[in-house]
């Protein structure tokens, strides 16, 4: 299913979170066989559970870095190895992942440090985000934490003890979870329309850097209570349009970097 494409079509060039969160979150089941798809239902209760509490983390232009907490909610180590993919976005919205430049340098890219994690049971670890470099436009990235078995191979300073002693373990599932983290302009600039017409409400980023409708609320015209709220991204340049003929109101909370501001839309009958 092409999630972004659909979402462009329903509402415009608008990122919806249940869209992101479909691209973001993700379980890496590792067996002896590979790697295979499973709920995290069926996660294993003697191993690591790994918890990366938010799935979306903001670098703000003012900062270089930023802590990640990654708890272990297991009865078990867990073996954390972190990787890092870039993101950009055509002009359909179609998201694309791409492998960060690997010529030595260590400017322009998102950097994990550490990217091996040794999480004791029921413990957390933390690791640094950084990125250095050029920051004129927002960039945004993929981060997953996959729990791997322990061996040298695997970059875990183990010795070959240990590494036999997990592999004679025999099938193990390992959950991991990805984030996506948005690394924000030096400069942010932020400047959000509204224009409404007949029938439509159109939200419109003319900012550079991506605004948050968080605990966004529809009403609609046959109802007295709001639908359940959700968030949704509209990234810079981009357009969101809401059909608002069967609505009654709209409200969310719009996030503008550090700042809040409420907002409430009233349609006719």
């Amino acid at each position: 299913m092409n999630d972004v494409d659909r979402a462009d079509r329903r509402c415009g060039r608008l990122l919806l979170l249940g869209e992101l969160m479909r691209h973001l979150k993700f379980r890496c089941v590792v067996a002896v066989l590979g790697m295979a798809m499973l709920s995290v239902d069926a996660f294993a209760a003697d191993g690591p559970k790994i918890n990366v509490g938010g799935l979306y983390d903001y670098l703000p232009g003012s900062m270089s870095s930023l802590m990640k907490m990654i708890r272990n909610d297991g009865d078990v180590t867990g073996f954390v190895k972190v990787e890092v993919k870039r993101i950009t976005f055509d002009a359909q919205d179609h998201i694309h992942e791409s492998p960060q430049a690997d010529d030595g340098s260590l400017r322009n890219r998102l950097i994990v440090s550490p990217n091996r994690l040794i999480v004791p049971p029921d413990g957390a670890r933390s690791t640094r985000l950084l990125y250095v470099g050029k920051r004129d436009q927002e960039q945004y990235f993929r981060v997953r934490y996959l729990p791997v078995e322990p061996s040298r191979k695997a970059g875990f300073d183990v010795s070959p003890d240990v590494e036999k002693k997990f592999a004679d373990a025999g099938v193990k599932v390992l959950v991991g979870y990805g984030e996506f983290v948005f690394v924000r302009p030096t400069s942010e600039h932020y400047d959000t329309a509204f224009r409404q017409t007949p029938g439509k409400l159109a939200i419109v980023n003319h900012g550079n850097s991506t605004v948050i409708l968080d605990d966004y609320r529809v009403t609609s015209a046959e109802r007295d209570k709001p639908a359940e709220p959700v968030r949704k991204f509209v990234l810079p340049g981009r357009e969101m349009e809401v059909a608002t003929s069967a609505l009654k109101q709209l409200d969310f909370d719009l996030l503008e970097g550090g700042k809040t501001t409420p907002k409430h839309f009233e349609f006719g009958s």
